[in-house]
C-alpha cells in the first residue's frame, strides 16, 4: 500500500497509508511508472487497480517473510515492524529503494505544496494466493473490506445489494461495544421482531457464535443468558 513515513528522533513512523492518504488516480499515474522498473528487476509486477490499494504479483513459489498489517504499524516505531531475517532483507532493501525514488519525485513535492501528505513509501503486507474457487451459503455480502468484497465477487454473489435477502454483514468497522449495540444489534433485533429477518447469527472472531430465531421471541419463560462477567 502507498504510505507516508515521517522521521523522528528515534527513527521513523508511519503516519498514514492507503485511503487515509486520499490518493487519486493522478497520484497512481504519476508515481507508478518510476516504481515499476524497480520491481520488474526483482521479477515482480506492481499495479494499482485502486489508487488506495497497490498490489505486487509474485512468483507462486517465492518465500515470503511475516509482514505486519498497516493497522499494527500506524503511529508506531517503523523499525520494530520491518520483516526480519534473510528472507526479509530483500524486502527491506526494496522498501528503502522505493522510498528514495518517491522522496525525490516532484509529484510528492506538489502534494506537500497543496497541503497533502507525501506518498513517500510503500508498505508490504497481506501476501497470499488467489484461491481456485470461492463459495458461500449467502446470497449477498455487505462489507467495506476490499478482500471480503473480492471474495464475494469471486463467489458470484452480490455486494451491497437489496436489504431483504440473506446476507453476510461485516460489522468489524464498528469499533466500540456501544456502537455495535446501538448501530447494529438493536436494529437487527428489531428487524427480527418485525419478521423482516427469520434468523440472526452473530459470529465473533474468537469463535463464539449466537443464533437467534424469530420463534424464540415466544420463549419468554427462559432466563436471559449472561454474555460476560
Amino acid at each position: 500500500d502507498p504510505a507516508c513515513m515521517v522521521p523522528d528522533m528515534h527513527g521513523a513512523r508511519m503516519m498514514a497509508y492507503g485511503e487515509t492518504l486520499r490518493p487519486t488516480l493522478a497520484d497512481s499515474l504519476a508515481l507508478l511508472p518510476v516504481l515499476q522498473p524497480l520491481f520488474a528487476d526483482a521479477g515482480f509486477v506492481l499495479d494499482a487497480p485502486d489508487p488506495s490499494r497497490w498490489y505486487l504479483r509474485l512468483p507462486i513459489d517465492l518465500a515470503l517473510p511475516e509482514f505486519d498489517s498497516p493497522d499494527e504499524v500506524l503511529g508506531d516505531d517503523l523499525f520494530s515492524h520491518l520483516p526480519e531475517g534473510e528472507v526479509g532483507r530483500r524486502w527491506r532493501a526494496l522498501m528503502t529503494e522505493a522510498q528514495v525514488l518517491l522522496h525525490n519525485h516532484s509529484w510528492n513535492q506538489q502534494r506537500v505544496t497543496q497541503g497533502q501528505q507525501p506518498i513517500n513509501s510503500l508498505w508490504f503486507w497481506g501476501g497470499g494466493v488467489m484461491p481456485v474457487s470461492v463459495s458461500t451459503a449467502h446470497a449477498q455480502v455487505r462489507s467495506r473490506d476490499a478482500l471480503l468484497q473480492g471474495l464475494a465477487l469471486a463467489a458470484g454473489v452480490a455486494v451491497d445489494g437489496e436489504q431483504a435477502v440473506d446476507a453476510l454483514v461485516d460489522l468489524r468497522q464498528l469499533r466500540s461495544l456501544q456502537q455495535l449495540g446501538n448501530d447494529a444489534i438493536r436494529p437487527l433485533l428489531a428487524a427480527l421482531k418485525r419478521g423482516e429477518l427469520q434468523r440472526l447469527v452473530l459470529d465473533f472472531e474468537d469463535g463464539l457464535q449466537f443464533q437467534l430465531d424469530r420463534g424464540q421471541r415466544w420463549q419468554f419463560w427462559k432466563k436471559p443468558r449472561q454474555l460476560h462477567d
